[in-house]
């Protein structure tokens, strides 16, 4: 019973180390992929709801973050990563960013002022994070240069 319930111990965290941050550098939170030596950025704590507002003004996402004298690439920005952050007005993502998470600026002060919406579409810098449900196909044309769709 003991082995069991040690196994099942060591079980749950490593699930919430999936999903929590790992590091946190110059404000912002990530995760690592030690494999392939990536990072993700992600949201404080272990929940999208952990917190409210940890990021807030105008963040700016390095192509790379340097932890334990190793370098990682950042590529992804997670789901729900910037969620609920009411307070964050400007994100510059890199162009080392290859994937967006579903919701990831929900709730933002970006995707909540309208005048950053356009025709029913969202963009933060050339990359397109959220078409709303009422866009009517064809009646919209992707930006050119638009080189990453969340």
């Amino acid at each position: 019973m003991k082995r069991i319930l040690l196994l099942f111990s060591a079980l749950m965290l490593s699930c919430i180390a999936l999903w929590a941050h790992d590091v946190v550098k110059d404000g912002i939170y990530y995760y690592l992929d030690e494999d392939d030596n990536t990072a993700w950025v992600t949201y404080r704590g272990d929940y999208e709801d952990d917190y409210d507002d940890e990021y807030s003004g105008s963040v700016t996402i390095p192509e790379t973050i340097i932890h334990k004298s190793q370098t990682y690439s950042v590529t992804s920005i997670g789901q729900y990563a910037f969620y609920d952050c009411s307070g964050l007005t400007k994100v510059t993502i890199p162009n080392s960013v290859t994937y967006i998470g579903s919701d990831a600026f929900y709730n933002t002060g970006i995707y909540n002022n309208n005048s950053n919406w356009d025709n029913g579409v969202l963009y933060i810098d050339n990359c397109l994070i959220k078409a709303k449900s009422d866009v009517v196909k064809g009646s919209y044309t992707i930006k050119e240069g638009t080189r990453l769709i969340g």
